[in-house]
């Protein structure tokens, strides 16, 4: 998960320098980052938070 997203970020640093797909750049990359850290990190501290503390 982490090097797919993460080769797909780099990837798109070259649009950062144009002045029409910056902005869709930032964008993609951010949400990227951001699912990948939801994926990495939330989701497993809420499943033992939640389902581990029961048993």
């Amino acid at each position: 998960q982490f090097l797919a997203a993460g080769t797909t970020i780099l990837g798109m640093l070259p649009l950062l320098t144009d002045a029409f797909f910056s902005s869709m750049a930032v964008t993609i990359m951010g949400g990227l980052l951001f699912a990948t850290l939801l994926t990495l990190v939330a989701v497993p501290v809420l499943y033992a938070s939640l389902i581990l503390k029961k048993v």
